[in-house]
């Protein structure tokens, strides 16, 4: 769906070292995350050492579809041109694709879809609080991250200035469901399970939330990252990215390991990139390289392993954010779209995404 535009060539300007993997003792326990939670815990203190990266994890992912080499190979080796998608979305914060040719975008506290021909449509409206990231459930429902319209405001009895993660339903036009008060959720991910993981900025923790009849299950899985923030799994499912707002902005790796049980459980945290601003978003593609938004620089960078490979694909986006590959309908599974200037853009990586839920059809 994008032309093939020409720009000039950009140099990375990232160190040449990696970050040192991180152990911190965790005193969390789940489902008890108000003000006066164990989960609080000061930040690590992270020295500037360089390490290796590990090898995978020996347990075997679950099986996913193969992709063709050659399309690992042929990819842009400088920055893209970048085309308008939508237009009008001065408050956006989020969006999230549903796999059949509409995105659901987060706008302050409503939540609307947006189709074909600039179809537009209000799905959640007036919500408890502003949206800061969604996304779709296996189910079809929606997980919103939110936080409080005003620094001293309160969500679903939180302390003043915490944040909450909702759930809501595409066919209840009730209001949404309070999962769990958050100190700050600073990005989610869904896991092929359904499975929700969620930051908490200022815990230090990332959490997995598995819904349940009744409830939720909260547990603290990452707890030797200091302030992460955006989320993103790999193709397999077995690898978390973690972004920090530590060192000029980092990048973190969990291997997601399977036990005996059928649990999965986190490896420590290995530090694979700093420096790279303001980060905004992250997506991932099935070559397993890492897209980071940074906000401050306005620009959407690609690494790779070993990581000190990094190449700038998109420039000149101000306050960018929110980036995702697109699913369904005419959003092309090799393009790269962001939020930039109130406007969704999209830029043509060449590479396949690794796809999010999306709901049934």
């Amino acid at each position: 769906m994008l032309a093939a535009l020409c720009a000039a060539s950009v140099g990375a300007c990232f160190p040449d070292e990696s970050l040192k993997a991180l152990d911190a003792s965790s005193d969390a326990t789940a489902n008890d995350l108000g003000s006066d939670a164990t989960v609080d815990a000061p930040a690590v203190d992270q020295p500037d050492v360089p390490v290796s990266n590990p090898d995978a994890s020996d347990d075997a992912a679950d099986a996913v579809e193969p992709v063709d080499a050659g399309r690992c190979t042929a990819l842009p080796t400088a920055a893209v041109g970048a085309m308008t998608v939508y237009e009008r979305l001065p408050d956006a914060t989020d969006f999230v694709f549903d796999g059949a040719g509409q995105l659901a975008v987060a706008s302050l506290r409503d939540v609307s879809t947006i189709g074909a021909m600039d179809a537009r449509s209000l799905l959640f409206p007036s919500l408890p609080g502003n949206v800061t990231a969604l996304r779709y459930l296996p189910t079809g429902d929606l997980v919103m991250a939110m936080a409080p319209t005003s620094p001293s405001g309160t969500l679903g009895g939180g302390a003043p200035g915490e944040g909450a993660i909702y759930t809501a339903s595409a066919g209840d036009a009730g209001a949404p469901t309070l999962r769990v008060s958050v100190g700050r959720a600073g990005g989610l991910a869904v896991d092929a399970e359904g499975t929700v993981w969620f930051s908490d900025t200022p815990r230090n923790r990332v959490f997995r939330m598995t819904l349940r009849a009744g409830g939720v299950d909260v547990v603290p899985m990452i707890t030797d990252v200091t302030a992460p923030t955006w989320l993103a799994f790999d193709q397999s499912g077995r690898v978390l990215y973690v972004a920090s707002t530590v060192m000029g902005g980092s990048l973190y790796r969990v291997t997601l390991t399977r036990t005996v049980l059928g649990d999965l459980m986190p490896s420590d945290a290995v530090g694979v990139l700093r420096g790279v601003g303001s980060v905004s978003g992250l997506a991932v593609d099935a070559c397993d390289n890492v897209y980071v938004a940074d906000e401050t620089a306005g620009r959407i960078v690609r690494a790779a392993d070993p990581w000190m490979d990094t190449t700038p694909l998109v420039t000149e986006s101000p306050n960018v954010r929110a980036i995702a590959f697109g699913q369904g309908g005419t959003f092309d599974s090799d393009t790269l779209f962001f939020l930039t200037g109130g406007s969704v853009r999209a830029a043509s990586v060449r590479a396949p995404g690794v796809a999010l839920p999306v709901p049934p059809r």
